[in-house]
């Protein structure tokens, strides 16, 4: 994180204050230090300096072109696709039958807003399940350095933060996540997999599935949207 942020902190400031061959042109200081008329020179440091230095101990110079490296941090095409959920939604939560075989249907609601110039979405839910009140935050995004998507939530039945990546799918208008979440009470992580269609742009199905060790899926809860506003 504090790698990334001075990375865009030093490239902005390149990019402000004077373009990169006149930076280039720009006579040096032999020791790297410009020095105003009268300013004594400062000594070199002395034979075995070098070696006092730990490694680490500074982070290193950007590398590369930073027109491309600041390109690669700009919200894009994928971006865009999450950024078509931004509002709010009436939501008809269900998940699996009881012991009658029918399907337990709570309402709910979903706010859905742009962060951080379009390159995030973050989502709120409001419902409840087996008649106790369920919310949960989370945040949605296109990491550009490993061409995934990404997400990470938190809900008020857990105290951890679960993370998933996704892939998308053009032809069915999908979004499928998958990731692992833990069970505090066996004291173990399970694969899930969540698929949100986001074809109709007023329209949002999520469906969520618990993956077994042999692969097999079975829904565990499923989220029917309609935007309201």
């Amino acid at each position: 994180m504090m790698r990334s942020l001075w990375f865009t902190v030093v490239y902005a400031l390149i990019a402000s204050v004077q373009p990169a061959a006149t930076l280039a042109q720009a006579p040096k200081d032999p020791q790297g230090d410009a020095k105003s008329p009268g300013q004594k020179p400062v000594p070199a440091a002395g034979p075995g300096a070098a070696d006092k230095s730990k490694a680490g101990d500074a982070e290193p110079a950007p590398q590369g072109n930073p027109e491309d490296w600041m390109k690669a941090t700009l919200p894009h095409e994928a971006h865009q696709r999450l950024q078509a959920l931004a509002g709010t939604w009436s939501l008809a939560v269900k998940t699996p039958g009881g012991p009658d075989g029918k399907e337990a249907e709570s309402p709910g609601k979903a706010q859905f807003r742009s962060v951080m110039g379009g390159r995030f979405v973050i989502e709120e839910v409001q419902t409840s399940l087996g008649g106790e009140p369920f919310e949960w935050l989370g945040i949605h995004g296109f990491d550009n350095g490993k061409k995934k998507y990404v997400s990470s939530w938190i809900d008020n039945m857990g105290t951890g933060i679960d993370s998933m990546e996704g892939v998308w799918d053009e032809a069915g208008k999908t979004l499928t996540y998958t990731g692992h979440v833990d069970d505090p009470g066996a004291g173990e992580s399970s694969k899930v997999k969540w698929v949100m269609n986001l074809g109709p742009r007023d329209r949002l199905l999520v469906q969520m599935f618990e993956v077994d060790r042999t692969g097999k899926e079975t829904k565990v809860l499923e989220i029917a949207g309609i935007r309201s506003q």
